[in-house]
């Protein structure tokens, strides 16, 4: 007897989409048929390696070599909706509810009677909102009948945006510690490298709405305040504020004490945090 499927879909499968998928592939995999549907193997927005396969659940990737940007939205559409329909998903888990594609997905998968969930971490106070854009953008959110986010603050505002209160969850900012540990190749606190000698870590692309000017601002403060014993900072990432962001470190001093790492992939990226 053929499982129901479970249908995760995100642009392109970074690490920790990864370790979702293997997750809910471990609890669910005896009874769903899980599936990871991923359009391109490239991103415009993050320069990740491409990731692998999955080994607790189905990875299908729509268009390899290619990024969702250099493809038709009816493209994407299309192959979008021929999976789901080809695995016959019965709950089909859907990021970046704006994205024209994506909308028109849900809204096919609700016309066919399945079950649509929202994935986001986006919360209200993220920037100014404008309650009338807010208002509009609940329309995009009618198709959704749950959703998962990363946060109790994200959670309400799936409730200003109409989803139900009590089909609302948290858990969606979620990776695989034991990943992590394994690729770092060190020994997890309390051992490993003494505590005083551990540095701060920022992990982030160089785009306005990370704040990494306000992080660096508040490091400043750090330094002036703990002295000979602060600690260095680790920024790791890349992005179009990088020249901006390196000559506030400059105007400030702070060239000795931060520390460019670039983007790093997933075994870089433990390596720094072990």
């Amino acid at each position: 007897m053929k499982k129901p499927a479970l249908v995760f879909s995100w642009e392109m499968f970074g690490p920790y989409h990864m370790d979702r998928l293997e997750a809910v592939g471990r609890r669910l995999g005896h009874a769903y048929d899980v599936i990871g549907l991923e359009v391109g193997s490239k991103s415009h927005t993050y320069a990740w390696d491409s990731t692998g396969t999955g080994q607790n659940f189905r990875k299908i990737t729509l268009f390899p070599g290619q990024s969702k940007a250099d493809l038709s939205t009816a493209t994407v559409y299309r192959a979008l909706l021929r999976e789901c329909r080809r695995a016959d998903a019965r709950y089909v888990f859907l990021c970046h509810y704006e994205d024209p594609d994506v909308f028109a997905l849900a809204l096919t998968m609700r016309l066919m009677g399945r079950k649509v969930i929202n994935m986001n971490a986006s919360k209200y106070d993220d920037k100014p909102r404008v309650l009338w854009r807010e208002m509009v953008k609940s329309v995009f959110y009618a198709p959704y009948q749950a959703g998962i986010g990363g946060s109790h603050r994200t959670v309400d505002y799936f409730r200003l945006l109409g989803l139900p209160k009590e089909r609302l969850y948290i858990g969606y900012d979620t990776l695989s510690l034991d990943r992590i540990r394994r690729l770092s190749g060190m020994e997890p606190a309390p051992g490993g490298v003494p505590f005083a000698d551990r540095h701060f870590t920022i992990i982030a692309r160089f785009v306005p709405k990370k704040n990494l000017f306000r992080a660096v601002e508040a490091y400043d403060i750090y330094r002036k305040l703990a002295g000979p014993a602060a600690r260095p900072l680790h920024l790791c990432g890349s992005g179009p504020l990088e020249a901006e962001l390196r000559a506030e470190v400059t105007r400030r001093g702070l060239d000795e004490a931060i520390v460019f790492r670039g983007f790093l992939q997933e075994k870089g990226i433990a390596e720094t945090l072990g």
